[in-house]
Protein backbone atom coordinates (compact mmCIF):
# COMPACT_ATOMS: atom_id res chain seq x y z
CA UNK A 1 0.00 0.00 0.00
CA UNK A 2 2.65 2.69 1.27
CA UNK A 3 4.82 1.11 -1.98
CA UNK A 4 1.91 2.15 -4.29
CA UNK A 5 1.05 5.76 -2.64
CA UNK A 6 4.79 6.62 -3.06
CA UNK A 7 5.18 5.57 -7.07
CA UNK A 8 1.68 7.68 -7.49
CA UNK A 9 2.89 10.26 -5.77
CA UNK A 10 5.91 10.20 -7.53
CA UNK A 11 5.11 9.73 -11.08
CA UNK A 12 2.40 13.25 -10.60
CA UNK A 13 5.51 14.86 -9.28
CA UNK A 14 7.11 13.70 -12.31
CA UNK A 15 4.66 15.20 -14.58
CA UNK A 16 5.34 18.33 -13.22
CA UNK A 17 8.36 19.10 -14.45
CA UNK A 18 9.16 21.64 -17.45
CA UNK A 19 11.77 19.53 -19.28
CA UNK A 20 13.15 16.06 -19.96
CA UNK A 21 16.47 16.65 -18.26
CA UNK A 22 14.62 17.82 -14.87
CA UNK A 23 12.62 14.94 -15.33
CA UNK A 24 15.23 12.60 -15.63
CA UNK A 25 16.96 14.38 -12.48
CA UNK A 26 13.75 14.37 -10.64
CA UNK A 27 12.59 10.25 -11.46
CA UNK A 28 16.63 9.34 -10.62
CA UNK A 29 16.15 10.59 -7.32
CA UNK A 30 13.08 9.83 -6.77
CA UNK A 31 13.86 6.05 -7.38
CA UNK A 32 17.12 6.54 -4.37
CA UNK A 33 14.54 8.19 -1.90
CA UNK A 34 11.96 4.86 -2.59
CA UNK A 35 14.40 2.47 -2.16
CA UNK A 36 15.30 3.81 1.01
CA UNK A 37 12.06 4.27 1.84
CA UNK A 38 11.54 0.59 1.36
CA UNK A 39 14.54 -0.57 3.09
CA UNK A 40 13.50 1.26 6.38
CA UNK A 41 10.10 -0.26 5.89
CA UNK A 42 11.57 -3.72 5.19
CA UNK A 43 14.04 -3.62 7.64
CA UNK A 44 11.55 -2.96 10.25
CA UNK A 45 8.83 -5.68 9.05
CA UNK A 46 11.41 -8.18 8.80
CA UNK A 47 12.45 -6.98 12.75
CA UNK A 48 9.39 -7.60 13.56
CA UNK A 49 8.61 -10.57 12.04
CA UNK A 50 11.89 -12.40 13.59
CA UNK A 51 10.59 -10.44 17.46
CA UNK A 52 7.50 -12.53 16.83
CA UNK A 53 8.83 -15.33 16.20
CA UNK A 54 11.15 -15.33 19.03
CA UNK A 55 8.06 -15.06 21.52
CA UNK A 56 6.24 -17.56 19.64
CA UNK A 57 9.64 -20.02 20.61
CA UNK A 58 9.97 -18.91 24.05
CA UNK A 59 6.32 -19.38 24.54
CA UNK A 60 6.43 -22.47 22.80
CA UNK A 61 9.46 -23.76 24.96
CA UNK A 62 7.98 -22.60 28.01
CA UNK A 63 4.45 -24.41 27.85
CA UNK A 64 6.36 -27.70 26.60
CA UNK A 65 8.77 -27.67 29.51
CA UNK A 66 5.78 -27.32 32.22
CA UNK A 67 3.78 -30.25 30.17
CA UNK A 68 7.23 -32.21 30.46
CA UNK A 69 7.35 -31.85 33.76
CA UNK A 70 3.90 -33.29 34.72
CA UNK A 71 3.68 -35.42 31.79
CA UNK A 72 7.33 -36.58 31.57
CA UNK A 73 6.47 -40.18 30.34
CA UNK A 74 5.62 -38.22 27.29
CA UNK A 75 8.17 -38.02 24.96
CA UNK A 76 6.82 -35.17 22.07
CA UNK A 77 7.27 -32.53 24.89
CA UNK A 78 10.86 -32.56 23.95
CA UNK A 79 10.41 -33.41 20.55
CA UNK A 80 8.25 -29.92 20.32
CA UNK A 81 10.75 -27.93 21.72
CA UNK A 82 13.81 -29.16 19.57
CA UNK A 83 11.47 -29.03 16.61
CA UNK A 84 10.23 -25.16 17.13
CA UNK A 85 13.82 -24.04 18.06
CA UNK A 86 15.34 -25.60 15.14
CA UNK A 87 12.97 -24.11 12.72
CA UNK A 88 13.32 -20.53 14.62
CA UNK A 89 16.87 -21.03 13.89
CA UNK A 90 16.66 -21.78 10.20
CA UNK A 91 14.14 -19.05 9.73
CA UNK A 92 16.89 -16.81 10.85
CA UNK A 93 19.48 -17.83 8.43
CA UNK A 94 21.26 -20.50 10.58
CA UNK A 95 23.13 -23.16 9.41
CA UNK A 96 21.56 -26.50 9.32
CA UNK A 97 24.72 -27.28 12.08
CA UNK A 98 23.98 -24.57 14.29
CA UNK A 99 20.29 -25.02 13.93
CA UNK A 100 20.76 -28.48 15.18
CA UNK A 101 23.03 -27.82 17.53
CA UNK A 102 20.86 -24.78 19.26
CA UNK A 103 18.14 -27.50 19.52
CA UNK A 104 19.72 -30.06 21.08
CA UNK A 105 20.96 -27.47 23.64
CA UNK A 106 17.15 -26.21 23.91
CA UNK A 107 15.76 -30.18 24.47
CA UNK A 108 18.64 -30.80 27.00
CA UNK A 109 17.21 -27.95 29.07
CA UNK A 110 14.31 -29.20 28.99
CA UNK A 111 15.00 -32.59 30.32
CA UNK A 112 17.23 -30.74 33.06
CA UNK A 113 14.01 -28.66 34.21
CA UNK A 114 12.03 -32.10 34.51
CA UNK A 115 15.05 -34.12 36.15
CA UNK A 116 15.24 -30.87 38.61
CA UNK A 117 11.49 -31.38 39.01
CA UNK A 118 11.33 -34.80 39.96
CA UNK A 119 14.50 -34.41 42.21
CA UNK A 120 12.37 -32.65 44.72
CA UNK A 121 9.86 -35.21 45.35
CA UNK A 122 11.39 -38.88 43.86
CA UNK A 123 15.18 -38.46 43.26
CA UNK A 124 15.33 -41.92 42.26
CA UNK A 125 12.77 -41.43 39.73
CA UNK A 126 14.52 -38.64 38.39
CA UNK A 127 17.56 -40.58 38.06
CA UNK A 128 15.63 -42.96 36.04
CA UNK A 129 14.47 -40.22 33.89
CA UNK A 130 18.11 -39.06 33.67
CA UNK A 131 19.30 -42.52 32.68
CA UNK A 132 16.78 -42.82 29.74
CA UNK A 133 17.16 -39.74 28.13
CA UNK A 134 20.81 -39.74 28.45
CA UNK A 135 21.78 -39.82 24.85
CA UNK A 136 19.34 -36.45 24.48
CA UNK A 137 21.32 -34.48 27.05
CA UNK A 138 24.30 -32.70 26.99
CA UNK A 139 27.51 -34.43 28.54
CA UNK A 140 28.59 -31.30 30.18
CA UNK A 141 24.92 -30.68 31.04
CA UNK A 142 24.36 -33.61 32.20
CA UNK A 143 27.46 -34.41 34.54
CA UNK A 144 26.58 -31.07 36.13
CA UNK A 145 23.52 -31.72 37.10
CA UNK A 146 24.39 -35.48 37.75
CA UNK A 147 26.37 -34.92 40.91
CA UNK A 148 23.63 -33.29 43.27
CA UNK A 149 20.95 -35.17 42.43
CA UNK A 150 22.75 -38.63 43.32
CA UNK A 151 23.11 -37.19 46.65
CA UNK A 152 19.36 -37.38 47.30
CA UNK A 153 18.81 -40.41 45.64
CA UNK A 154 21.21 -41.83 47.93
CA UNK A 155 19.27 -40.62 50.95
CA UNK A 156 15.96 -41.55 49.37
CA UNK A 157 17.59 -44.77 49.14
CA UNK A 158 19.23 -44.85 52.80
CA UNK A 159 15.51 -43.87 53.86
CA UNK A 160 13.73 -47.04 51.95
CA UNK A 161 16.53 -49.37 52.75
CA UNK A 162 15.63 -48.63 56.63
CA UNK A 163 12.06 -49.23 55.77
CA UNK A 164 12.99 -52.46 54.32
CA UNK A 165 15.70 -53.63 56.93
CA UNK A 166 12.92 -52.38 60.41
CA UNK A 167 10.42 -54.91 59.20
CA UNK A 168 12.31 -57.84 58.39
CA UNK A 169 14.65 -57.44 61.38
CA UNK A 170 14.58 -56.73 64.58
CA UNK A 171 16.31 -53.97 65.07
CA UNK A 172 18.39 -52.82 68.41
CA UNK A 173 19.31 -56.10 68.99
CA UNK A 174 22.86 -57.83 68.48
CA UNK A 175 21.34 -60.79 66.28
CA UNK A 176 19.12 -58.31 64.17
CA UNK A 177 21.50 -55.23 63.89
CA UNK A 178 24.24 -57.46 62.51
CA UNK A 179 21.96 -59.21 60.21
CA UNK A 180 20.74 -55.23 59.05
CA UNK A 181 23.99 -54.52 58.38
CA UNK A 182 25.21 -57.67 56.44
CA UNK A 183 21.97 -57.19 54.42
CA UNK A 184 23.51 -53.52 53.17
CA UNK A 185 26.88 -54.85 52.17
CA UNK A 186 25.36 -57.77 50.54
CA UNK A 187 23.23 -55.72 48.57
CA UNK A 188 25.92 -52.81 47.62
CA UNK A 189 28.95 -54.71 47.55
CA UNK A 190 29.55 -52.65 43.79
CA UNK A 191 28.06 -49.52 45.11
CA UNK A 192 29.96 -47.75 48.17
CA UNK A 193 28.72 -44.60 47.87
CA UNK A 194 25.34 -46.12 48.67
CA UNK A 195 26.37 -48.56 50.84
CA UNK A 196 27.84 -45.34 53.41
CA UNK A 197 24.30 -43.67 53.22
CA UNK A 198 22.82 -46.20 53.68
CA UNK A 199 24.93 -47.71 56.23
CA UNK A 200 25.06 -44.12 57.78
CA UNK A 201 20.76 -43.67 58.20
CA UNK A 202 20.67 -47.34 59.94
CA UNK A 203 23.74 -45.97 62.49
CA UNK A 204 21.86 -43.04 63.16
CA UNK A 205 18.34 -44.99 64.11
CA UNK A 206 19.83 -47.55 65.96
CA UNK A 207 21.27 -44.58 68.02
CA UNK A 208 17.31 -43.26 67.99
CA UNK A 209 16.53 -46.47 69.53
CA UNK A 210 19.00 -47.06 72.07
Amino acid sequence: EYEQRFEDERKRLEQTATTDAARRMFRKAAIARQEQFLNRVGKHFNDQRTAYRKVVLDTTVAEATESAIVDHENPEHANDVRNATYNYYVSRGYSDKVAQSMADEARSKLHLAVVKSLGVTNAVAAEAYLEKHKDQIDPTLRAGALEPLMENVRLQRANEDLADLSSRHILNTTDGDKAAIKSLRDKYKNNPKQLAASEKRLKNELIRLE
